[in-house]
């Protein structure tokens, strides 16, 4: 990741927004999610950029403990009338696939308070 990152650094490429993560943010990400999900899920945007560019979960959690497992989960957020789309449930497929962990968080409307 750290050689890649320096090596392609600023140049213009399609999805990538350079001053979002630094390096140290993305090695640490890249070794929650590990090399063979990781792998994996690059290959899909490799193979077919447009089909798999929308979809993906909107958040990405993660925690590397200086002891202990490092873990990623992955989690697609929906309102109360909303439901997972085509392309989302694909995503979601090839994600747990690829042995990431991956769940839908509901948000609830607040309970009514009385008049």
């Amino acid at each position: 990741v750290r050689g890649a990152f320096s090596a392609h650094r600023e140049k213009l490429c399609v999805g990538v927004r350079w001053e979002l993560w630094g390096v140290d943010e993305l090695a640490e990400i890249a070794a929650c999610l590990g090399g063979d999900a990781l792998a994996d899920l690059l290959q899909l945007l490799a193979d077919d950029y447009g089909a798999w560019s929308a979809g993906l979960p909107d958040l990405l959690l993660w925690r590397a403990p200086e002891k202990g497992a490092r873990q990623a989960r992955l989690c697609e957020v929906k309102s109360p009338n909303d439901s997972l789309s085509a392309q989302q449930r694909a995503w979601c497929a090839a994600l747990r696939s690829a042995g990431c962990d991956v769940e839908m968080a509901q948000v609830l409307p607040p309970p009514k308070r009385p008049a």
